[in-house]
């Protein structure tokens, strides 16, 4: 019988396009694999009893365990860049309960790790690893073959302002009372109006296309409902708004990215693509500069424009190569342990392999998959028909398409192995 592993998907276009890629590589280990959302998580535990449990939550290991008891649950980290809720170990050292009941611990680089070391004595750390940053895999083995082989005539615009566009959409009246969402909420308004504004610019200024990746806590039909329609008709059908799972294959095919200060800076520093920074021109250049070092560094790393103009001469200009920047170099060996050449993914899956080879084996009780599989359908049709909007944030097996490359990424890592 093969062994059965689930993964929890916190976020649909954040997390689901490695879990995919880990998907393959179990499959042809031989492992029966289900990727679920929130949504359908618990019910999937329930009924599918897997053998393994991977998830991104901190908090909710004791209850997996309760429903599960069997279940080796691992914690794969979805986010490296712990700027504002301290380290991973200080969050699992708040919620002892649910370190005590994961059995392995998986974080991206030493900045996450090392601090776990310093609770040695209360805790048993011996359970924590490092495998790197999944997400940079889609920067190591993306196929050549899908980056252009001329300066692309289409600019990237990178989104951030959830406070503002909420996935589900809901008022940005929550909890607006609280002095941390009231700045954030400010920052992000003034931010997309920038956004906006530069592409406005893009548009009335050069014959360039404007494509925009929607950050992953976002509601994408808003960017069709009102983003594209703020517009003129005769510049709508150079507006592209992008729905795919994964940002480096969307990334390649930009000539340069426009952002407020992103995560997303790292994988086109790696790429090799030009990013040009908003905070000045929307004012929330202090603001994000003060809100954690890492964030100050890729602002900094970046091109800050001043003037709409500006960035525009900026953008139809040959594209220079991106330079090469220390404090970026240390972040991606610090927190994201890029150093090690191996695939991240398949350290992730290879370390989840070992840690269930040395469990005791139990058999139960439990539905078979396509019937497990069919009360997920209909569960999601139902959900869907409720809240349209569903499908921003939680990942749908057959609904969200599957990258045609994942096959070919995995023949790589395999072969390198």
């Amino acid at each position: 019988m093969k062994p059965k592993i689930l993964f929890r998907i916190m976020v649909a276009r954040r997390d689901a396009i490695y879990c995919v890629l880990m998907k393959e590589l179990f499959e042809r280990m031989g492992w029966d694999v289900m990727l679920t959302s929130i949504r359908s998580f618990q019910p999937t535990l329930e009924r599918w009893k897997p053998d393994v449990v991977v998830t991104s939550s901190v908090s909710n290991s004791a209850s997996y365990k309760e429903i599960s008891p069997d279940s080796l649950v691992v914690f794969l980290d979805a986010e490296g860049f712990q700027a504002v809720d301290g380290n991973r170990s200080v969050q699992f050292s708040n919620n002892r309960e649910s370190f005590d009941k994961t059995d392995l611990i998986l974080v991206w680089g030493d900045a996450e790790y090392k601090p776990f070391l310093d609770l040695a004595d209360k805790m048993d750390v011996s359970k924590v690893h490092v495998f790197g940053n999944p997400k940079l895999d889609f920067v190591r083995y993306l196929p050549k073959r899908l980056r252009p082989k001329e300066q692309p005539n289409s600019v990237g615009f990178v989104s951030r302002f959830p406070r503002v566009n909420h996935h589900e959409g809901i008022s940005t009246l929550r909890n607006l009372w609280e002095q941390h969402t009231l700045d954030f909420t400010v920052a992000m308004a003034k931010s997309y109006t920038s956004f906006y504004r530069a592409a406005k610019a893009v548009l009335e200024q050069t014959d360039l296309r404007v494509s925009v990746r929607v950050h992953p806590f976002e509601d994408i039909q808003a960017y069709h409902k009102y983003f594209v329609t703020a517009f003129p008709a005769e510049y709508r059908d150079r507006i592209e708004i992008n729905e795919t799972l994964g940002f480096t294959d969307w990334a390649i095919q930009q000539r340069a990215l426009v952002s407020p200060s992103s995560t997303s800076f790292l994988e086109a520093y790696l790429l090799n693509i030009p990013v040009y920074n908003l905070d000045i021109m929307s004012d929330t250049d202090g603001f994000n500069n003060a809100y954690a070092d890492v964030v100050a560094e890729w602002q900094q790393a970046a091109d800050q424009p001043r003037t709409y103009s500006e960035l525009c001469e900026m953008l139809v200009r040959e594209q220079p190569d991106v330079k090469a920047n220390e404090d970026i170099e240390l972040q991606l060996r610090k927190y994201c342990d890029w150093d090690n050449e191996k695939s991240a993914c398949l350290r992730a899956v290879e370390m989840i392999v070992d840690a269930y080879n040395k469990k005791e084996k139990k058999w139960t009780f439990a539905w078979p998959k396509s019937l497990v599989s069919l009360r997920d359908d209909i569960s999601f049709r139902r959900t869907i028909k409720k809240q349209p909007l569903h499908v921003n944030f939680s990942y749908k097996e057959g609904w969200h398409e599957t990258p045609e490359f994942i096959e070919e990424m995995a023949d790589m890592i395999l072969g390198q192995k």
